[in-house]
């Protein structure tokens, strides 16, 4: 029989199997029929994909986008079965290398794809493997256009130079580049906030710090505020000895907690330092009021 009307036949059957009888079996049967006579047959590879994905075949479907990136016509057609072989690999056959392969091809074809290099670094994340996660999100970063999702990257890449790596400078520079695109991105702030602090890199703390202290009104709670200042107080007197720096600090933490006896203490202490003698009493005279309410409020 002609190999044309013996493909045409099998196609009419497989229909009929597929609309009239609901017969998905022998329709599956007919359309693989098919392919062995004609394996490039778009109507074949489209159906056959549809009725594995409607009865969760996950291994036929994968087999069959094989045959189609066989037979794709162009670089996109072949990128976009290997991207749906490599999501069945990873979400539903269990085969993660695989993927990764898959994806690897994806790039090969379409260039810098942010959804492969995404996906890629998803399945080395889940699997330790640090330096391939890193060398992928390096890439990212350059790809991706919005800014929250170029902040994440960034984001993992410096919390994966740090807590995996071991590599503190590739780390700091990760996170100062979040904070470039966006300025009052707490975690990003929390982040260097410590890693300053651990490298008593004062001048970058304060910088730090002077961001934190002017966010926006809610972000931060009043009691988190009030240590942020002290902590600029602290610094700008004790390292940087920069006392009026300090003393502006200070008076910010007693516009906050108008008792507070730590700032009361530092402006006692750096005003008698600078011989701002009017302002030390103005100081002493604010302590003893605290510290006679504060007998009052025990007493009563």
């Amino acid at each position: 029989m002609d190999s044309d009307l013996l493909v045409e036949l099998e196609l009419r059957l497989a229909q009929t199997y597929e609309s009239y009888l609901g017969n998905l079996e022998q329709a599956i049967a007919a359309y693989t029929r098919v392919l062995d006579n004609a394996p490039d047959n778009a109507q074949a590879l489209g159906r056959l994909e549809a009725l594995y994905l409607s009865q969760h075949r996950w291994s036929d479907l994968y087999d069959n986008y094989q045959k189609m990136v066989d037979v794709a016509n162009t670089d996109d057609d072949m990128a976009g079965c290997y991207q749906r072989m490599a999501k069945l690999a990873s979400d539903a056959l269990d085969r993660p290398l695989d993927a990764v392969d898959l994806w690897g091809r994806v790039l090969d074809l379409r260039g810098e794809d942010p959804l492969a290099l995404s996906e890629l670094a998803g399945l080395h994340e889940g699997a330790e493997r640090w330096d391939e996660l890193v060398e992928i999100l390096e890439r990212m970063v350059y790809v991706l256009e919005d800014p929250t999702e170029r902040v994440d990257a960034y984001q993992r890449l410096g919390r994966t130079y740090g807590e995996k790596l071991e590599r503190d400078r590739q780390a700091l520079d990760a996170w100062i580049n979040a904070l470039d695109i966006d300025p009052e991105n707490l975690e990003t702030l929390e982040t260097l906030k410590r890693l300053y602090e651990e490298s008593q890199a004062w001048v970058e703390l304060i910088d730090i710090l002077g961001r934190m202290v002017q966010l926006p009104q809610g972000v931060l709670l009043a009691e988190r505020l009030r240590d942020l200042w002290a902590q600029i107080g602290s610094i700008q007197g004790e390292y940087l000895m920069a006392t009026d720096d300090a003393i502006a600090a200070w008076l910010q933490v007693l516009a906050i907690a108008a008792g507070d006896m730590e700032a009361l203490a530092a402006l006692e202490e750096l005003y008698t330092q600078e011989a701002r003698w009017e302002e030390a009493i103005q100081v002493l005279e604010r302590k003893a009021s605290v510290v006679e309410d504060e007998e009052a409020r025990s007493t009563s």
